[in-house]
């Protein structure tokens, strides 16, 4: 009767064991699932990231050489002559003013 007893609260531990460890098991896997989730979304979320950041390497490319190629065809400021200085500073001072070609055209 000592070793039915003893035996069947072996039985008894053994089974609760196993039940504990299969529980252990099933949460486990539960989390292990919930991780690989998360990382396909994280994966998924980089990729979405690096194909934005690849059309703003773009953009950025595209705006750098629109600025250089703008500042390559700004015309050079034409210094100012002291020629020229002195034709203006006549012309303003002078009381005659003389017709432009066109008008003085028309006119003949």
């Amino acid at each position: 009767m000592k070793q039915q007893a003893i035996e069947q609260v072996g039985a008894s531990q053994a089974a609760s064991a196993r039940e504990s460890i299969e529980a252990s098991l099933a949460e486990l896997q539960s989390v292990f699932q919930r991780g690989q989730q998360l990382l396909e979304a994280t994966e998924a979320r980089r990729r979405e990231i690096e194909r934005s950041l690849t059309r703003l390497d773009g953009a950025i490319q595209v705006m750098e050489q629109a600025l250089s190629t703008a500042k390559a065809k700004k015309p050079a400021r034409r210094s100012t002559s002291p020629a020229r200085k002195a034709t203006a500073a006549f012309r303003a001072l002078s009381p005659v003013r003389l017709a432009p070609r066109a008008a003085l055209a028309a006119a003949l």
